[in-house]
């Protein structure tokens, strides 16, 4: 415990690190910390009635994530927009759907400096997700299957086109995913 001085009076300073939130928190305790919270997000509560503060995230870390976040909010339009073609270009709203929560997922990791390696394997990249965050695991499962549209509908003699309820179902999941990993990171690193 380090003591700092303040005019007269001597406030106990109580230094506090959550690994899994990539920030510190320093609180000025006159009173027992009581964190009532379950949720991880960065710094929602006050943590003592004398006044907390947080220091700010890392500026490079939040860029890198909102890049991640901006490319995955570009595949969702792109996918969006694919959609309302005519006739609607359904390939290209699945890749574009694969691309999104991809890009979101990656962007988790980023966030909780997790390295991944390079593959479009959404089972691969939700299971180290899910190392970190379980309640993604619906998501996660509802998504694996989106892996296939990064190269199905790509190339000559593949398929011809995914059906439009196909990819309505794609999209509807990659924008659940986009959302879930959203609401799981601050609002600084929101595009």
């Amino acid at each position: 415990m380090l003591h700092l001085r303040n005019d007269a009076a001597d406030w106990p300073i109580k230094r506090f690190e959550v690994p899994e939130l990539q920030q510190m928190c320093w609180s000025c305790l006159t009173k027992p910390l009581r964190v009532d919270c379950t949720s991880k997000l960065h710094c929602q509560q006050r943590l003592s009635e004398k006044g907390s503060y947080c220091m700010p995230h890392d500026p490079v870390l939040v860029s890198e994530t909102k890049e991640w976040l901006i490319k995955a909010t570009q595949d969702l339009r792109s996918a969006e927009h694919a959609l309302t073609a005519l006739p609607p270009l359904l390939g290209d709203v699945a890749y574009h759907c694969q691309q999104a929560t991809e890009k979101a997922l990656k962007a988790f990791l980023v966030w909780h400096n997790i390295p991944f390696r390079k593959t479009h394997s959404l089972e691969e990249i939700g299971e180290q997700c899910l190392d970190k965050d379980i309640t993604l695991k619906a998501f996660v499962d509802r998504a694996v299957p989106l892996t296939e549209y990064a190269w199905l509908f790509r190339y000559p003699g593949d398929p011809v086109e995914p059906s439009e309820e196909e990819v309505e179902e794609a999209l509807t999941i990659a924008r659940e995913m986009f959302q879930a990993v959203l609401s799981r990171l601050p609002k600084d690193v929101r595009p």
